[in-house]
């Protein structure tokens, strides 16, 4: 998982990409509403750093750390492209 999200974040900072804010990542079975995905990113700034998505946490207990899981999908700001 960890290689193909790199490889995702890699092509999406390459110029194959165009000027983009938002970084949508979800499986190819989850099932989303573009309408409702829009109307909760108008929600936020896209000039200030955001992670939206089902938070999960490893070893936090003993200084671990918290991440997003990419089941349900997450969506990022990416600053590189702007």
């Amino acid at each position: 998982h960890c290689g193909k999200t790199f490889a995702i974040l890699q092509r999406f900072l390459s110029s194959a990409v165009p000027n983009t804010k938002w970084l949508v990542i979800v499986d190819d079975d989850t099932l989303i509403s573009l309408p409702r995905l829009r109307v909760l990113l108008s929600c936020y700034d896209p000039s200030v750093p955001v992670c939206l998505g089902e938070r999960y946490g490893y070893g936090l207990s003993q200084g671990g750390y918290s991440y997003i899981t990419g089941g349900g999908g997450f969506v990022l700001v990416i600053f590189a492209h702007f």
